[in-house]
């Protein structure tokens, strides 16, 4: 910019020739000149403008055209926003302004517009052979159009993170499933409200940073005592080995236990561990269930091999799966001889007529439990062995 401004016809500006220039405004542009800083000289009444290499990007396609001219030609687009600035600290109404980030809608590449945003200074430049003592205003600025830009998207991106965080905990707190996660020293680092509700906490901060082994999973179903290095949960955040593992304990905060079946994996962030997650469910009623169904069998059991009838039972697909000791008892056949046979009455007629049927009893393909199943209906058959 040096040589631009030492072949400018000076004559013909405002300014008048550099020989008639004031010792102010000839060390004002030496100043200018010589910083490396994006700096401006405006100068007299008209602001004529004179600036050096670094403030040549923040004008774009005002350079070289605007040097000499005055502000309010190069700045027309937002000569009414800056003018009052200008025009007070001439006046000495005010010594000097400051605008950070100061948003300005501008017309500097092909004309287009752009909103661009400037952190600018505006100081006086003293010179006695004004009236007012004041020959012009030195301009700092400094263009933060892509910082700003960048902070707005970064803080949308963190408002968006932060919403899809809060979406992604209320999800995992709506979850009809109960889990907790550990860290990999096994201490909880996060719990939904089926956790809390199913164990009996009041609220998180019960049970987030504390390590609950010895509160929630201390004793094994038969009442010795379940030391925590044994524990699938604690060995999975240790290690990352999964487990899915049936018929154990967990203890409420009341410390009355209730059985449980847990899944349990690793918690993973960029190939690196960070723990485990266990996700468990309470099977007091399935287990109630079982025991009732085991009871139910083990009474149609007794009822059957109690009867003097022979007695067997078959799955819905027709495979033999039972049979009282009166059937082996007339037949003389071992369990691995009946057992899973079917009643297709290709296979199921011919294997027992061989067996049980007599010789003169016609076949009777319909007399096979497959033809009731489907129906739920009762097949009576009257048959000789």
């Amino acid at each position: 910019m040096t040589a631009l401004v030492d072949a400018h016809d000076w004559a013909a500006t405002p300014l008048g020739s550099r020989e008639s220039w004031s010792p102010s405004l000839r060390q004002a542009v030496a100043t200018v000149l010589a910083s490396g800083f994006p700096m401006a000289l405006r100068w007299g009444p008209e602001f004529v403008l004179i600036y050096n290499d670094g403030y040549r990007p923040i004008l774009g396609d005002k350079h070289p055209g605007g040097l000499g001219r005055p502000a309010r030609e190069v700045w027309s687009e937002v000569w009414e926003v800056i003018r009052p600035a200008h025009e007070a600290i001439f006046r000495r109404e005010t010594n000097s302004i400051f605008a950070e980030d100061l948003p300005l809608r501008v017309q500097r590449r092909d004309a287009a517009w752009e909103d661009a945003r400037f952190t600018l200074s505006y100081s006086p430049i003293e010179d006695a052979t004004e009236d007012l003592g004041i020959g012009g205003i030195m301009v700092t600025a400094i263009e933060t159009t892509a910082r700003v830009s960048a902070e707005a998207a970064l803080r949308a991106s963190e408002a968006a993170l932060q919403e899809s965080r809060s979406y992604l905990n209320d999800l995992l707190r709506s979850s009809g499933e109960a889990f907790y996660a550990v860290d990999r020293e096994g201490v909880t680092t996060l719990c939904n409200d089926a956790f809390l509700r199913t164990l009996g906490f009041d609220a998180e901060d019960q049970v987030i940073g504390r390590k609950l082994h010895d509160v929630i999973h201390h004793t094994h179903p038969d009442g010795t005592a379940y030391d925590k290095v044994d524990c699938p949960i604690y060995q999975c955040a240790g290690t990352g080995v999964a487990a899915h593992v049936e018929h154990e304990s967990f203890y409420r905060a009341n410390g009355k236990p209730f059985p449980v079946e847990y899944w349990v994996n690793p918690i993973y962030r960029e190939g690196v561990q960070l723990g485990a997650i266990c996700t468990f469910i309470d099977i007091t009623e399935r287990r109630a269930a079982e025991q009732s169904l085991a009871q139910s069998e083990a009474q149609f059991r007794a009822f059957a091999q109690a009867v003097p009838n022979h007695v067997w039972s078959a799955t819905p697909d027709g495979a033999l799966n039972w049979f009282n000791e009166r059937v082996y008892a007339y037949s003389g056949a071992v369990e691995a001889d009946l057992l899973g046979a079917g009643w297709p009455a290709s296979q199921r007629l011919g294997q027992t007529r061989g067996r049980f049927g007599h010789p003169q009893e016609p076949d009777r393909e319909r007399c096979v439990p497959g033809t009731a199943l489907p129906d739920a209906r009762r097949l009576d058959v009257d048959d000789r062995l």
